[in-house]
């Protein structure tokens, strides 16, 4: 109970604490610039050991720039590089498509069930993609999955109609995993904005979609253009999903590429120097996102409190809930049914009878795996850890560019922003580039 307490105080007040144990010192500035360093720490000991082994000859001393070279002229690394592009902006889009819509008719309209919808959204957004990936292709393969099967035998044709092994395929899986983030930051900005504006548009003839594409959509989009980037960095730092989808189509992408240099024989400076273009992209990707919203402002000024009138839809309000219906069978209920349907079957490809449900791939997983309780308890620690430390860390730097305690808090204020930039897979590089090999002598 000490501990907590005395953790406790020195979250919410590190002034007093450290007053407690150091007399009436100012330590304040000096506790705000450790977390300044861990911050930095975080963010730029991986990016120096990248760009220092990128800037290294294979098995030579020296430094090179022909590891960029390479990357920049070599055509398969080109179309690995624009399939991504391809594949993150053509997941933006579709996140926008389907969170705005969602977003609006859950927050600003009279459609029935707005409570269970988001719900279900949210549910949707804590299946990993890994997983949400392997569930399309159980249900998509071009012939054997379930939904191509049941479309065969209803209408006798030889082979179904879907094909997740295509880059429509990656996009479309990542996207439904993705639109969340746009759901989220559309749906609180717009609980925000005051009906006001609304109202008046209203009293001047506007009808219900002007008003919306007008009115209340402007003056989110700093929102909406926030979702639309960090959906695009989620599907450009993705590795699991599109690796499973892509490489059966022989289509790769930066990710898999990257990946790719560590197999036998390793090339780690070629993967560095693909690494850092990948981080320079989505940085500058960013950096634009900063200069759009820069050029406006976006602040509703009234003279009182808002109020929040919700728009009657009249017959589309049920056009709406089977839109977000149907978001959440393709994202949640039919991924969750393939996968639970597949692990209680003898055989999945057999129809799912008393004669062939089973539970033993659980008993297996559960009790004759040796290495999965283990697994099981160090992804929780690993999970608890890293969220409170993320946690503390984003508190204190949060704090301090709020504040405005350091001058140069607009550029603390950026760096958090970096680590969306840079896929696991690319932080993965810059710490095997640290051990896997001596630092050069300078």
């Amino acid at each position: 109970m000490t501990t907590q307490t005395g953790i406790t105080r020195l979250i919410v007040s590190p002034q007093r604490f450290l007053n407690r144990w150091f007399g009436k010192y100012d330590f304040s500035f000096v506790f705000w610039i450790g977390f300044i360093l861990i911050l930095l720490l975080l963010i730029g000991l991986p990016s120096y050991w990248l760009v220092l082994r990128s800037l290294m000859q294979v098995n030579e001393s020296g430094f090179t720039l022909s590891n960029y070279i390479e990357v920049l002229t070599n055509p398969r690394f080109r179309q690995a590089a624009l399939n991504s592009l391809i594949l993150a902006t053509g997941t933006g889009v579709l996140s926008i498509l389907i969170g705005v819509p969602l977003a609006w008719a859950t927050t600003r309209t009279n459609m029935p069930l707005r409570g269970l919808i988001r719900i279900l959204l949210l549910g949707a957004f804590s299946m990993p993609t890994f997983l949400g990936g392997i569930a399309w292709i159980l249900l998509a393969a071009p012939t054997s999955g379930w939904l191509n099967r049941v479309f065969v035998e209803l209408t006798g044709t030889e082979k179904g109609p879907l094909d997740v092994y295509t880059m429509l395929g990656a996009i479309f899986v990542v996207g439904i995993y993705s639109f969340q983030y746009v759901f989220l930051m559309v749906s609180s900005a717009l609980e925000f904005v005051s009906s006001e504006l609304e109202d008046a548009a209203t009293v001047l003839g506007a009808g219900t979609l002007a008003t919306t594409f007008r009115i209340t959509l402007p003056l989110v989009l700093p929102a909406i253009i926030s979702g639309f980037i960090l959906s695009f960095l989620e599907a450009i730092a993705l590795f699991g999903s599109p690796t499973l989808i892509l490489i059966p189509a022989r289509i790769n992408i930066v990710t898999t590429e990257i990946w790719q240099q560590f197999q036998y024989p390793s090339n780690v400076e070629l993967a560095s120097a693909f690494s850092i273009c990948l981080v320079v992209l989505t940085a500058a990707l960013l950096l634009l996102q900063r200069r759009l919203l820069a050029r406006k402002g976006y602040t509703t000024l009234t003279g009182k409190a808002g109020r929040k009138r919700l728009i009657d839809l009249g017959y589309w309000k049920w056009i709406f809930l089977a839109f977000c219906l149907l978001v959440a069978t393709l994202s949640l209920f039919l991924p969750v049914y393939v996968l639970l349907r597949t692990a209680l079957s003898k055989s999945w490809g057999r129809p799912l009878d008393a004669s062939n449900l089973t539970l033993a791939w659980f008993e297996d997983v559960l009790f004759k795996q040796p290495f999965t309780s283990v697994a099981i308890q160090n992804t929780l620690v690993y999970a608890a850890g890293a969220a409170t430390f993320a946690m503390l860390v984003g508190i204190a730097i949060a704090y301090i560019v709020n504040r405005k305690l350091v001058r140069f808090y607009q550029v603390l204020g950026f760096l958090p922003m970096l680590p969306l930039a840079i896929p696991g897979i690319v932080i993965a590089v810059g710490i095997f580039s640290a051990y896997s090999r001596p630092p050069l002598v300078m």
